[in-house]
């Protein structure tokens, strides 16, 4: 199944990964031209194994969230503007986060999260 992306009102994003087809799906349209995904976060437990239905937030530095959404899978593409931004992803009762900077025109920012499960 093709993942399906998504806009909001600042950005787009497609969220998946559930299944080796359905990584390299992303992984296409993560490299191909219409892609334009600047941010690629993982979500996985400590023991490398993937998580997915995490609650993720992104936030601006004005603590303006730009993206709240439930993944679909381990893995979230999202298409932000230039700038710095905080992401907190919640699987269960736990969050873990991170502040990333995004490039314009810049290389994917990969983002890493991992609980101690």
């Amino acid at each position: 199944m093709e993942p399906e992306v998504r806009d909001t009102d600042q950005v787009r994003y497609v969220s998946g990964g559930v299944g080796k087809q359905e990584r390299q799906a992303l992984d296409a349209l993560a490299s191909s031209p219409d892609g334009d995904f600047d941010t690629r976060i993982h979500l996985s437990a400590n023991s490398g194994h993937y998580l997915g239905d995490a609650q993720v937030e992104i936030r601006d530095t004005s603590g303006h969230t730009v993206l709240d959404t439930q993944t679909e899978g381990p893995l979230l593409l999202v298409d932000l503007p230039a700038g710095t931004y905080t992401v907190e992803a919640r699987n269960g009762n736990r969050t873990q986060g991170t502040e990333i900077e995004v490039a314009q025109g810049g290389d994917t920012t990969p983002v890493y999260l991992t609980w101690a499960i």
